[in-house]
């Protein structure tokens, strides 16, 4: 028995096909470099996760970025 695929799905397919094949390295040293920029963000990622410091406490940079400055002293 044969499936028919809808229109709009084959339509998908086609166009993510279509993404992909155009950011596909097309050099080896494409492919070494786009795998550690990968490497690089997987590990920020995993490294901004929660589990990832003792205690299961927020990364620091989270806790700077969400707190209000002091206002600064202006010069007399």
């Amino acid at each position: 028995m044969q499936v028919e695929v809808p229109a709009v799905l084959r339509a998908l397919a086609a166009g993510f096909t279509r993404f992909f094949r155009a950011f596909a390295p097309r050099h080896p040293a494409q492919v070494i470099v786009l795998g550690f920029a990968a490497a690089v963000a997987v590990g920020t990622g995993l490294l901004l996760l929660p589990v990832a410091k003792a205690g299961g406490a927020e990364p620091a940079c989270w806790k700077r970025c969400s707190r209000p400055r002091p206002p600064s002293a202006s010069p007399a």
